[in-house]
C-alpha cells in the first residue's frame, strides 16, 4: 500500500532521523569514552592491587620463589588476595613467561596447577621490564572469560636494583567494565529515547505553523489551474520566503484577473469588428464578383466575337474553294457508303451467329451449375452419413470400454475378451479419427461447391448481359445499314446545293474582315477591365480569410477566457 505522506512528514522524519543519529552517535561516542576511562581506572586499581600485595611477601618467600619451594604460608596470602577482594577473579604468581608459580584456589578450581602456562601480555611485560612498574594488560580472553590482568614485579629481596623473579599477577573480569560502562550510561540511554519524540513533536508543529500558508497555496494554484480566479488574498503575517511568495501568489492572481477581463472585452471587441468587416468584405467581394463576370463575358464575347469573325473570314475563303471539290467528294462518299453497306451486313451476320454462341454457352453453364448443386447435396448427404458413422464409433468405443470393464472383473477368464474389447475400441478409435478427417474434407468440398456455384452465377450474369449487349448492337448495325442507303441519296442533293453555296460566300467574306476588326478593339479593353477587376476581387478575398480568422481566433479566445471564474 502506497502512503502519501505529505512535506511536513518527509521534514519531520528528517529531524527525527537526524536527532536519532546524533542521539545514537552521541551514546557510541559516550559509551567509548567511558570504557576506555573505567578499563584505564580498572588498569590502574589492578596495578595498585598488585604492587601492594606484592609487598606482602617477604624476602624469604621470594627467596622460596627461586628455589622452587612453596610454603603453605605463602599460598594462603595468595587466596587472602581474592578472598578479600571478591572482584578479583584470579591472583597467582608467575613467571615472566607465563607459567604459574603459585596458583590461587580458583585457578585450581579452574583445572590449573603449579607448572601451567597460562596467556601473559607481553606487550604489558615487556612495558613492566623496560620502565620497572607495574602495568595492565589489554582485554583477553583466556579460559572461557574476558579478562584484564594487572601484572606487579617481584624483585630479589624487595630491591629495585636486582632482577626481577617473578610477577604478582591479579586477573579482572572485563565483562564488569562493560557493565560499569552501561551504568553510567543508563540515565543517558533512558532519557536518550524522548529526545527524537521531543524533536518530532517541536519539528511537526513548528513545520506544520510554517508551512500552512504553503497549503494555502497549492489550493489556491489547483483552483486558478482550474480557471476559479475567485475568493479572497491569502493571509500570511510570515515576512520570510513563504511570506514573500504568499504576496506574488495574491499579486498573481490580481493581475491574471484583470489580464482575464481585459482579454475578455478585446475578444468580444475585435469579434464584433471582424463580423462587421467580414460582412462588408463578402458584400464587397459579391459586387466585385459580379462586375468580374460581366467584364469576363464581355471580354470573352469579345474575344469570341473577334476568333469567330476571323475563323469566319478564313472559312469563307476556303469554302469558295472547298465547295468545287465537295461535288467530287461526294462521288467519292457515294463508294465508300456502299462499301460501309456491305461491311455492315456482314458485321450483322457476324453478331447473330455470336449470339447462337452465347447461348450454347448459356445453356452449358446452366447444366455446371445444376450438377456442382447436386453435388453440394450429395456431400451434405455424404457429410450426415460421417455424422452417424462417428456416433457409431462413439458407441463402439463406449461399448468396448464396459468390455474392458467387464473383462477386468472377470479376471483370467476374461483377458482375452479384454484383448479384443481393447482392439475393438482402437478400431472405434480409428473410425471416430477418419470420421473427423472426412468430415473436414466434406466441409472443404462444400466450401469450394459454394464458390464455384457464386462463380457459375455471376458468369452467367455477365453472360446474359453480354447476350443483351450483343441484341442491341445488332440492331445498331441494322440502323448503320439503314442510314447507309439514305445518306447514300442525300450526297446527290449534297452536291448541287455546293455549287450555290459558292457563289455566295464571297460576299460574305468582305462584311466578315469588317465585323473582325471591330471585335479586336472591344476584346483589348475588355481585357483590361476584366485584369483589373480580377485583382481588386482577389484583394478583398484576402480580406474576408483575414476577417474569417479574426474572427475565429477572438471566439477561440473568448472560449478560454469563458472558463475563468473571476467573481
Amino acid at each position: 500500500m502506497n502512503i502519501k505522506m505529505g512535506i511536513v512528514g518527509k521534514v519531520t522524519w528528517l529531524v527525527v532521523i537526524a536527532v536519532m543519529v546524533s542521539v545514537i552517535s552521541l551514546l557510541g561516542i559516550g559509551y567509548y569514552v567511558n570504557y576506555k576511562q573505567i578499563d584505564y581506572a580498572a588498569g590502574e586499581e589492578l596495578n595498585g592491587c598488585a604492587s601492594i600485595t606484592s609487598g606482602l611477601l617477604t624476602a624469604a618467600e621470594i627467596k622460596e620463589l627461586g628455589q622452587g619451594s612453596i610454603s603453605a604460608a605463602l599460598k594462603e596470602k595468595i587466596n587472602w588476595i581474592v578472598d578479600h577482594k571478591p572482584i578479583f577473579k584470579n591472583a597467582a604468581v608467575i613467571s615472566l613467561d607465563g607459567v604459574l608459580i603459585v596458583p590461587d584456589k580458583r585457578w585450581e578450581s579452574q583445572g590449573f596447577k603449579a607448572g601451567d602456562t597460562i596467556y601473559i601480555d607481553k606487550h604489558a611485560v615487556d612495558m613492566l621490564t623496560g620502565m620497572k612498574h607495574p602495568e595492565a594488560s589489554s582485554v583477553y580472553e583466556f579460559g572461557g572469560t574476558e579478562r584484564k590482568t594487572g601484572y606487579a614485579p617481584i624483585y630479589a629481596d624487595h630491591d629495585s636494583s636486582k632482577p626481577i623473579v617473578a610477577l604478582m599477577a591479579i586477573d579482572f573480569d572485563a565483562s564488569i567494565i562493560h557493565d560499569r560502562t552501561l551504568t553510567m550510561l543508563r540515565f543517558t540511554l533512558q532519557t536518550g529515547g524522548i529526545f527524537p519524540v521531543i524533536a518530532a513533536l517541536t519539528a511537526y508543529l513548528l513545520i506544520s505553523r510554517m508551512i500552512k500558508p504553503i497549503g494555502h497555496i497549492s489550493t489556491r494554484l489547483k483552483k486558478i489551474a482550474e480557471g476559479d480566479l475567485t475568493g479572497e488574498p491569502i493571509q500570511s503575517a510570515s515576512k520570510d520566503e513563504i511570506g514573500s511568495l504568499v504576496g506574488s501568489v495574491n499579486q498573481m492572481t490580481v493581475q491574471l484577473k484583470r489580464m482575464i477581463v481585459t482579454i475578455e472585452d478585446t475578444s468580444r471587441e475585435v469579434n464584433r469588428t471582424s463580423k462587421a468587416l467580414a460582412n462588408d468584405a463578402n458584400e464587397t467581394v459579391e459586387s466585385i464578383h459580379t462586375m468580374v463576370s460581366a467584364m469576363q463575358q464581355i471580354a470573352g464575347g469579345a474575344e469570341a466575337q473577334e476568333k469567330g469573325t476571323n475563323e469566319s473570314a478564313r472559312a469563307m475563303e476556303e469554302i469558295a474553294q472547298g465547295m468545287s471539290g465537295i461535288a467530287g467528294s461526294a462521288v467519292a462518299m457515294a463508294e465508300m457508303m456502299a462499301q460501309t453497306l456491305e461491311a455492315a451486313e456482314e458485321g450483322g451476320q457476324t453478331l447473330e451467329r455470336v449470339l447462337k454462341q452465347m447461348d450454347a454457352m448459356h445453356l452449358s453453364v446452366e447444366q455446371s451449375t445444376e450438377a456442382v448443386q447436386e453435388l453440394s447435396a450429395h456431400s451434405e448427404q455424404i457429410g450426415h452419413i460421417v455424422s452417424v458413422m462417428k456416433e457409431i464409433a462413439a458407441q463402439t468405443n463406449l461399448l468396448a470400454l464396459n468390455a474392458s470393464i467387464e473383462a477386468s472383473r472377470a479376471g483370467e477368464g476374461g483377458r482375452g475378451f479384454a484383448v479384443v474389447a481393447e482392439e475393438i475400441r482402437k478400431l472405434a478409435e480409428q473410425s471416430r479419427m477418419s470420421s473427423e478427417h472426412i468430415t473436414e474434407l466434406i466441409e472443404t468440398v462444400q466450401i469450394q461447391v459454394r464458390k464455384m456455384v457464386a462463380a457459375l452465377s455471376l458468369e452467367m450474369a455477365e453472360m446474359k448481359t453480354g447476350a443483351e449487349y450483343i441484341h442491341h448492337l445488332s440492331g445498331g448495325f441494322q440502323s448503320i445499314v439503314d442510314k447507309a442507303r439514305q445518306t447514300n441519296g442525300q450526297i446527290t442533293e449534297i452536291s448541287a446545293i455546293s455549287q450555290q453555296v459558292s457563289a455566295s460566300t464571297d460576299e460574305v467574306s468582305s462584311s466578315v474582315h469588317e465585323t473582325a476588326s471591330i471585335a479586336k478593339q472591344s476584346s483589348l479593353q475588355s481585357a483590361q477591365a476584366a485584369e483589373l477587376s480580377a485583382g481588386q476581387l482577389e484583394s478583398m478575398r484576402q480580406i474576408t480569410v483575414a476577417a474569417s480568422g479574426m474572427e475565429t481566433i477572438s471566439e477561440e479566445l473568448g472560449e478560454v477566457v469563458s472558463r475563468f471564474k473571476i467573481g
